[in-house]
């Protein structure tokens, strides 16, 4: 069997999987998904690039199939780095995001509840307001307050940390991909200089859980208060009357 086809037989688009040079010799990828053996006799010009679009026939071999009057095609593209987001929101107790890197830096806060996964919550999303997705350095601090004038205390939970926007960097042929990352980064800085023309407050405050079940509390016992008061006031001033002294 000779390597010449037939020459009706039809054109193959591929790809060089793999060429290498100092043997003469490499395997291209089909578009029909098939593996083809390629020597550098069957290249026009002799020498193939990884990665290279190239057209050729298809033939059967004794250990599989090869092309021949292979014609390379276009050069692959330079490749370039892109970002790649992480899944879901980081929330980490480092500095540094294990896996990514701190493409932009948005500022600090902190949120505070006596629920604790309001807390959370609350620093998440001033966070993602901003265009934040990590918060790092986080830290908790506990503290027991007394609500109003009332004897309730209740344990606050004050988160702080730093708002972030992570990104894996990745090197990648896709064009499409790296035009779009470039996109991002600078649609993402017209989006900080726009924050930075009007200031805000790094401080976040929530309201804690319960919020309005101890407002009645609080109304209740004020009431109760200012009755007594009252109910004293009117004894002081009927005629006649003593106030018992203590």
């Amino acid at each position: 069997m000779t390597d010449r086809a037939r020459d009706d037989s039809p054109r193959i688009t591929g790809f060089v999987r793999s060429f290498m040079p100092e043997k003469g010799f490499g395997f291209i990828r089909g578009n029909d998904g098939r593996d083809y053996f390629v020597h550098r006799k069957s290249v026009v010009g002799g020498e193939l690039v990884d990665g290279q679009q190239v057209e050729f026939e298809g033939m059967p071999g004794p250990k599989g199939y090869k092309a021949v009057r292979v014609i390379p095609g276009d050069l692959p593209l330079e490749p370039g780095q892109a970002y790649e987001s992480p899944k879901r929101f980081i929330w980490t107790q480092d500095a540094e995001p294990r896996g990514f890197q701190v493409i932009f830096t948005l500022g600090t806060g902190w949120s505070e509840s006596n629920n604790p996964h309001v807390a959370r919550a609350g620093l998440e999303r001033i966070c993602q307001e901003r265009g934040g997705n990590a918060v790092l350095n986080v830290r908790l601090e506990k503290s027991s307050r007394q609500q109003g004038c009332s004897n309730y205390y209740c344990t606050m939970h004050r988160y702080t940390g730093d708002f972030v926007n992570v990104q894996r960097i990745i090197q990648t042929s896709n064009q499409e991909l790296i035009a779009s990352s470039v996109q991002w980064q600078q649609e993402f800085n017209a989006w900080i200089d726009k924050l930075n023309e009007a200031p805000t407050s790094t401080i976040t405050k929530l309201i804690p859980p319960g919020a309005l079940k101890h407002v009645l509390k609080l109304a209740f016992s004020w009431s109760v208060t200012l009755a007594k008061i009252l109910w004293v006031s009117i004894l002081v001033s009927l005629p006649g009357r003593r106030t018992k002294r203590f």
